[in-house]
């Protein structure tokens, strides 16, 4: 029995042995995952703004805000397209190379079999994961949600806020997995989720700030895809009668800094956990 208690006591230590080695790394990396993010977001800044900031194009920064561009499209796509089918919508993203950005094409008309299908999954899963509380809540809580909202005018405004609103969500997602180092395969894996979760936030707090500030911005955005209205915050606000274009953008503004506070906030609850298991 004492043996056993030995070894339990020394379990302990090195894991806070190791948890110190953590923290002291993940302090110099969140200061250079903002420093890349700021100077991935530069080109965008300046063709938002007209600074003619010649140094902030070409290489390299012109081109590693192209790849933070279209990391943030793929997303942005797949963000629609997964809210598509989630409401019974045959989807598939793809790149828009005419127009930039990219498109989530319906191939059909809600579909109540597909629907049907997605919500029996969300059953199974809530009886499947039944011994996984946080699982199962989830599943519930999105059956509930889908059963509420597919057969109203409102699932089609999610649908198209889900592709802006997936960005800061992924970002959110990078930064958890940076900041509890659970993504350190290589010695480039973990400084990458820093950099794109700050980058995403960025760009997202860049664009949102601009389309409400910026008149022309807010026209071209208003204009693109060689239409009228076509942006996803333009859909909204027209298809929503109790809130604006301003107010959609609030929204997203709102989200973003959610999810800048929500995996620090976890990281720091952790943190402080472990510290009163320690002295405990």
């Amino acid at each position: 029995m004492k043996d056993s208690k030995i070894k339990i006591k020394f379990k302990t230590a090195e894991e806070k042995h190791r948890e110190t080695i953590t923290l002291s790394k993940t302090f110099p990396l969140i200061i250079i995952g903002i420093i890349f993010a700021i100077l991935m977001n530069l080109s965008f800044y300046d063709w938002l703004n007209d600074k003619s900031w010649d140094w902030a194009n070409g290489f390299p920064l012109g081109w590693i805000g192209v790849t933070l561009s279209y990391v943030k499209v793929f997303f942005h796509e797949i963000g629609h397209t997964i809210f598509a089918w989630f409401y019974g919508y045959v989807t598939v993203p793809m790149f828009d190379f005419q127009h930039g950005g990219g498109y989530a094409m319906q191939l059909s008309d809600q579909n109540h079999l597909i629907l049907g299908i997605v919500n029996l999954s969300l059953l199974f899963g809530a009886f499947y994961w039944r011994g996984y509380i946080g699982l199962q809540i989830a599943c519930i809580l999105a059956l509930i949600f889908n059963l509420a909202t597919a057969f109203t005018e409102i699932h089609e405004s999610i649908i198209s806020f889900m592709g802006p609103g997936i960005e800061p969500i992924i970002a959110a997602l990078f930064l958890y997995r940076f900041l509890n180092n659970t993504v350190e395969k290589t010695g480039i894996e973990r400084p990458l989720h820093a950099i794109f979760g700050f980058g995403f936030i960025f760009h997202c707090l860049i664009s949102g700030i601009s389309l409400i500030k910026n008149d022309a911005y807010r026209a071209v955005y208003f204009k693109q895809k060689a239409g009228h209205g076509a942006g996803d915050f333009d859909k909204i606000a027209d298809n929503l009668s109790w809130i604006n274009f301003n107010g959609v953008i609030y929204v997203w503004i709102s989200l973003s800094f959610l999810c800048l506070i929500i995996p620090f906030g976890l990281y720091i609850h952790k943190l402080s956990k472990s510290q009163k298991n320690w002295q405990r």
